[in-house]
C-alpha cells in the first residue's frame, strides 16, 4: 500500500512544485521540482542530489530459502548472492506472470541475513501476493516494510563522498562501494542500507532508512552545515547534497537510457518489448527454470515481440522544440501524419537533453519492423510532424 512520504511536512516548508504519480484512483505527491530544473540537473551532473522516492515500496525476505524461491520465480540469475562478508550483491529482476508480462520489475539486495526487493508502489503488494503463492514448505518469510522503510536516492560524482562524510566509523563503506553491491551502516545516526545503482549516468546510491528517522537523515545530507550549530559550522557547503525534484532525475534517467516500470513499459508488457539493456540487465538465458519462462525462451529462440521500446532523437528541433509529451503518437512518415495514417507507436518518456545541445530526446514503443537503428520515424505533434531518428541503443549518453 503506498503511504505518504514522512518527509512531505518537511517538503512543504520549500513550497515546491508538486505532482502526483500513479492514477487519479491511487495517487502518491512526489516533489516535482524545488529550484529551476536546470540547477538540479547541474547538481546530478557535476556534484550530487538528492530525491526522495515515496512511489518505490519494500518487501523483506526472511528465512534460509529466500534465495532459492527468488530464483525459481525472477528473470535474474539469483541462486547465488555470495555476500561478501557485510558486503550484499543486488540485481535487477522481472516477475513474470504466467503468459510472460512483467508483473513487477524489482531491485533485489541480497544482504547477509535477509533481502530486500524495492520496487514501484502500487505493485509492492501484489509482488507479496503472487510470491507467496508458492512457498509451500520453504523457510521464508514476506513482510511488507514500506510503511516502516523509506527510499531516498543520491545522484552526482560527489555522491559516495558526502555518504561517506557522514558514516560512523569507515567512511570507506560509502566511498569504495562498487557498481550492484550493498552495504548497511550508521549514516548521521541513523541505521541505513546503501545500494549502488548507477541509473542516472552518474555514481547513484540508493538509501533505505527507518520512516521515523528518514526526515533527519535527509536534513543531514542536504541541510546547510551552518545551521548545524559550532561544531559543523566550518565544514564546506560541498559535502551537501542539494534537494531536487523528479523532473531533473528524469532528465537524468531519460539520457542514461534507464527506462522505468508503469512508465515506459508496464504489466502488459513482454520482457523483449522493453529495451534490449532493459532486457539484458533483467533476464539471464543461463539459469534455470522461472515463472514465464518458456515465454520468454521461445520468443528469444524462435521469434520477436510486436512491440520495442527504442530511444529516439528528435531532428532538426533546437532547444526551443516544444517537448514531445507521453502519449504522442509516433507515425512512418510526414505523410502519415498528414493523412491520419494508423500511428506505429507513441512516446512513453521525453525530455531536453542538456548533453545532446538541449535537444528533445524520448523513448516510444514502437511496432518491431520499425524499431531500427537509424531509421527515421515521424512525431505526430500538435505543430505538425517532425522527426526522430531511432537510436542503437536507450542511452544518450556521448562516448567518453
Amino acid at each position: 500500500m503506498a503511504h505518504p512520504s514522512p518527509l512531505q511536512s518537511l517538503h512543504d516548508s520549500a513550497e515546491p512544485l508538486i505532482g502526483l504519480y500513479g492514477t487519479p484512483e491511487r495517487s502518491i505527491s512526489v516533489v516535482q521540482a524545488f529550484d529551476p530544473i536546470e540547477v538540479e540537473y547541474a547538481a546530478i551532473r557535476r556534484h550530487a542530489a538528492i530525491f526522495d522516492m515515496p512511489h518505490c515500496g519494500v518487501l523483506e525476505f526472511r528465512g534460509d530459502d529466500r534465495a532459492g524461491l527468488l530464483n525459481r520465480m525472477l528473470t535474474q540469475n539469483l541462486a547465488d548472492p555470495a555476500p561478501e562478508g557485510k558486503i550484499g550483491r543486488s540485481r535487477n529482476s522481472f516477475l513474470l506472470d504466467r503468459k510472460g508480462r512483467v508483473a513487477a520489475d524489482l531491485r533485489i539486495i541480497h544482504l547477509p541475513d535477509r533481502t530486500l526487493a524495492i520496487g514501484e508502489v502500487f505493485a509492492i503488494e501484489r509482488t507479496r501476493e503472487s510470491l507467496e503463492k508458492y512457498i509451500i514448505t520453504e523457510d521464508v518469510t514476506i513482510t511488507d516494510q514500506t510503511a516502516s522503510s523509506h527510499v531516498l536516492a543520491v545522484h552526482g560524482p560527489a555522491a559516495a563522498a558526502i555518504l561517506g562524510a557522514g558514516v560512523e566509523g569507515d567512511p570507506a563503506v560509502a566511498t569504495n562501494i562498487r557498481r550492484d553491491t550493498s552495504v548497511e551502516s550508521i549514516l548521521f545516526g541513523v541505521p541505513t542500507l546503501f545500494d549502488r545503482h548507477d541509473w542516472s549516468g552518474e555514481i547513484g546510491l540508493t538509501l533505505v532508512a527507518p520512516a521515523h528517522q528518514v526526515a533527519a537523515l535527509y536534513e543531514s545530507l542536504s541541510t546547510p552545515w551552518s545551521a548545524r550549530g559550532p561544531h559543523d559550522a566550518a565544514a564546506p557547503q560541498t559535502t551537501l547534497a542539494r534537494r531536487i525534484g523528479w523532473h531533473a532525475l528524469n532528465m537524468a534517467r531519460i539520457e542514461a537510457g534507464t527506462a522505468l516500470y508503469m512508465l515506459d513499459f508496464g504489466p502488459n508488457s513482454l520482457p523483449h518489448e522493453t529495451g534490449d539493456s532493459t532486457l539484458a540487465d533483467r533476464v539471464s538465458f543461463k539459469k534455470g527454470c522461472y515463472l514465464g519462462q518458456e515465454i520468454v525462451a521461445r520468443m528469444q529462440s524462435l521469434g520477436h515481440p510486436k512491440q520495442k521500446l527504442v530511444g529516439l532523437r528528435v531532428q532538426g528541433a533546437g532547444s526551443n522544440a516544444a517537448q514531445a509529451e507521453t502519449g504522442t503518437p509516433i507515425v512512418e512518415s510526414a505523410s502519415s501524419a498528414a493523412t491520419g495514417t494508423q500511428p506505429i507507436g507513441a512516446v512513453t518518456s521525453s525530455a531536453f537533453s542538456p548533453l545532446n545541445g538541449g535537444e528533445p530526446v524520448c523513448f516510444g514503443m514502437v511496432k518491431y519492423s520499425h524499431a531500427v537503428s537509424g531509421r527515421t520515424l515521424f512525431l505526430h505533434t500538435t505543430n505538425g510532424p517532425v522527426p526522430a531518428i531511432v537510436q542503437p541503443s536507450l542511452s544518450f549518453l556521448r562516448p567518453a
